[in-house]
């Protein structure tokens, strides 16, 4: 969770040198997908989908996957369906702590739904550390899970009032914490913290544990199929069917859309959430810029925004550093912040950096996951979103309280996905605000561009459409409908990662108009074809 260092505005990156396209490579892998890159390992193909199971999971990163896992605990046959990769997208790119502590979760918590509901969230989520670290035991993943104390820290006086705040928030909603006072960040770097302490916690590389947990459930007979994108998935009283993009169609008894947000969106939880963007660097600290030393636990301060943790478990001072964070809302441009975040992981911390990347999640209106039913009327259809970038241990939540509910308990009140009173509220309505203003000035706006280098792209007007314009960097001009074919807001283009992106909710395109992120499910069209910017709510 991040947001801006003191006396930088990652708003106005204008004072920050713009990397050229050239830099840096079109798609920033993390550190983590890099590393599997370094290994061959084969996805499986169309071929392998089912015509039945008794649950169809939408989504191979960390909540589709843990969610099957604990689905064919019950015996029920499970499908799992990923239109990339496994873990290649959100969780792929994630810093993937494995922490009950959330920043300052507990006393906001606390001050909004009351005592009960921040010790109930505290609860299941110091269940969901002990549940991944006893699977990865179990299953022997060889993901780098490392225990590590997590820490809510800051510097300013106002910050530590407000870790002050936490420490007593989280200790009565019953987790073990400890206000401290002087870490290692101060032996290493000279960085004064005071800091809410939890131990216990974790961190591991996502991708191993994904592909790890992805082979453990094949060799038990589940179906992980990568590279095939759901199309829609509709229910009724007999069960659900689940169409694929090739028009194929795979009959369930429930589905689960483990999709980061939802694709088939009835109640509208998009609309209920802001994408949040982030940024990260990694590598190993430059020789003599550091004290003796290594840093073993993970940091985020509530305060400045910055992030970082041990890069793995081994005694080698690499750490993997986020910040810079901001709705995408408020820009879909990543060059510059990522940039000023190299900038300052550098000068502040010494850190030479070898790998640079981006990431983000939906944070609910009120701050806590959707997971249940996907409507107060669906009945075979369930969610889990917005996990508000703590996605590791509200996954394996979600994972439960899905299979729980399948299996016939009730839901859990907290979580469920149906609620709407409880998300109704002042930042649902600051984020309403800003959408409508992305909605109806970039319409207005276009930039005159007449001719575009190698991975330049922006949006100009013909007549009354908008075009989306991009040059790759091998030449090739790709011309595209700006309407993003969600709900009708323009694109507009990320140059430092060469996609289009959705300022409204979030969805993400290739430079040729395939999707990469939902919530759409169809890619940009080209040129002269219609655009179908259908309302999900109708599904």
């Amino acid at each position: 969770m991040t947001s801006p260092s003191p006396g930088v505005d990652p708003r106005d990156p204008a004072d920050t040198v713009r990397p050229s396209p050239a830099d840096h490579p079109t798609s920033l892998d993390s550190r983590w997908l890099q590393r599997r890159r370094r290994h061959v390992r084969a996805g499986r193909g169309a071929d392998a989908v089912p015509d039945r199971s008794d649950v169809v999971v939408v989504g191979a990163g960390i909540a589709g996957l843990l969610t099957a896992w604990q689905l064919r605990q019950t015996g029920r046959s499970v499908a799992v369906v990923e239109a990339g990769a496994v873990a290649g997208r959100t969780t792929g790119h994630s810093t993937a702590k494995v922490s009950a502590l959330h920043g300052t979760i507990y006393q906001r918590l606390a001050a909004a739904k009351g005592g009960d509901a921040a010790s109930a969230y505290a609860t299941a989520q110091q269940w969901a550390v002990v549940a991944l670290r006893d699977l990865v035991g179990s299953l022997q993943l060889e993901c780098g899970f490392t225990e590590a104390v997590s820490y809510s820290c800051a510097t300013t006086p106002d910050g530590v009032a407000v870790v002050e705040d936490e420490v007593r928030a989280a200790a009565a909603a019953g987790l073990p914490v400890s206000l401290v006072r002087g870490t290692e960040l101060d032996e290493v770097f000279d960085l004064d913290v005071t800091a809410c302490g939890l131990g216990g916690q974790a961190h591991l590389d996502p991708v191993a544990f994904c592909d790890g947990l992805a082979a453990a459930l094949r060799e038990r007979g589940t179906e992980v199929i990568e590279h095939v994108r759901v199309h829609d998935a509709t229910e009724d009283e007999r069960g659900c069917e689940v169409t694929l993009h090739d028009g194929r169609v795979v009959h369930a008894d429930q589905v689960v859309l483990a999709t980061h947000i939802p694709t088939i969106d009835p109640a509208l939880l998009a609309g209920r959430s802001r994408p949040e963007r982030s940024y990260v660097v990694s590598g190993p600290l430059a020789a003599g810029a550091r004290r003796d030393g290594v840093i073993r636990g993970m940091y985020l301060s509530v305060d400045e925004g910055w992030s970082l943790r041990p890069a793995d478990g081994s005694a080698r001072p690499d750490l993997v550093v986020g910040g810079f964070g901001h709705p995408m809302t408020d820009d879909v441009e990543s060059s510059g912040h990522v940039e000023q975040l190299a900038v300052w992981a550098t000068t502040r911390l010494g850190l030479e950096v070898h790998d640079r990347w981006s990431a983000f999640d939906y944070v609910t209106s009120d701050g806590v996951p959707y997971i249940g039913r996907l409507s107060p009327r669906a009945r075979h259809r369930f969610v889990a979103t917005g996990f508000g970038k703590w996605g590791f241990t509200n996954a394996m939540v979600a994972a439960r309280a899905i299979t729980d509910e399948i299996e016939g308990a009730p839901s859990d009140p907290l979580f469920d996905a149906t609620r709407i009173l409880p998300t109704l509220g002042a930042d649902l309505a600051r984020t309403n605000v800003k959408v409508a203003r992305r909605f109806v000035a970039d319409r207005v706006r276009s930039e005159p561009v007449t001719d575009l280098g190698p991975g330049e792209g922006a949006v100009v007007r013909d007549g009354l459409h908008h075009v989306a314009r991009a040059r790759a960097s091998d030449g090739t001009c790709h011309e595209l409908d700006a309407t993003c074919p969600h709900l009708g807001c323009i694109v507009q283009f990320d140059r430092g990662e060469q996609t289009w992106n959705c300022p409204c909710h979030g969805s993400r395109f290739a430079i040729d108009g395939s999707v990469l992120d939902g919530p759409a499910v169809e890619p940009l069209a080209p040129r002269g074809a219609p655009s179908d910017a259908s309302t999900a709510g109708e599904r």
